[in-house]
């Protein structure tokens, strides 16, 4: 028991899940709620199985594929159709096979599908992540334990808060509304879930700082210059990119220099 609560997946899977025990008993109609986070769980897991057998891919423990259901469950509105959210899971499903060229996801999997399928009419209102002291204090502590005990992603997280703290106390030169900003749990749960995810946030040390701040940055600047899409999830999915960008050119050349290193060795003179 200790080993598996050891991994890290299993205590994001269990912060998630409580989570949205949480969410489905303070909403209206608790067995509405339910009845739709099990829906998804359910197409969310035949998906990531029959991608699995059409790509003749090993699919071990589906604790990934259950994470994305829970956080899709989480962001996206309880009233959206069946057909839009099943288009995001497909798609997160999609890209997480598919999509991660040099063995890296180029994007935040349930990102990219939640965003997708906002151009379908997916509405994305962060419903699952209740205001508040408690719930704000809840997702720190089950969340942040994983992200930043085990996971060491606190030089992405650190970043992030401080600008967006800066940014906001600039904006609005009001103490109080920027204070206000903390104690929303769509924060929190962006801040210490989606953002620092491993296989779509930068390796390197200085990099991590620098997606921090610049996430923070675009969404400040996305609403600013007339976008309508969802801010926190478009200015993660830019950070992804720009971030995969900027590392797979370096490992690239790397692997270039590596290549020349044993060619090098030979041309020089033998003592």
């Amino acid at each position: 028991m200790r080993n598996i609560l050891a991994n890290q997946k299993v205590r994001m899977l269990l912060a998630l899940t409580f989570l949205s025990l949480i969410a489905i008993a303070s909403f209206s109609n608790p067995l509405e709620a339910l009845a739709r986070l099990i829906l998804i769980l359910a197409v969310t897991l035949t998906s990531e199985y029959a991608l699995s057998f059409y790509r003749k891919a090993i699919t071990g423990k589906p604790i990934s594929a259950i994470i994305t259901a829970e956080v899709l469950f989480l962001i996206s509105n309880p009233d959206s159709s069946i057909f839009q959210i099943f288009l995001a899971i497909v798609i997160a499903v999609t890209i997480n096979h598919y999509l991660k060229p040099l063995g890296r996801h180029i994007f935040n999997p349930a990102a990219a599908g939640l965003f997708i399928a906002s151009f379908f009419g997916l509405k994305l209102t962060w419903w699952g992540l209740l205001p508040g002291v408690i719930f704000s204090t809840l997702t720190i502590l089950l969340a942040g334990s994983v992200t930043i005990y085990t996971l060491r992603q606190e030089k992405i997280i650190a970043p992030f808060i401080a600008t967006v703290l800066g940014m906001t106390l600039f904006v609005t030169r009001n103490a109080y509304l920027t204070f206000t900003q903390f104690l929303i749990g769509g924060f929190w749960f962006f801040s210490l879930v989606m953002l620092p995810e491993e296989t779509s946030s930068p390796i390197f040390s200085k990099n991590k700082v620098l997606y921090g701040i610049t996430v923070a940055i675009f969404s400040f600047m996305i609403p600013k210059v007339g976008l309508t899409t969802e801010p926190l999830l478009t200015s993660l999915l830019i950070g992804n990119f720009l971030f995969w960008y900027l590392e797979a050119k370096r490992s690239m050349k790397e692997k270039k220099l590596a290549a020349k290193l044993p060619l090098a060795s030979k041309l020089l003179p033998s003592e």
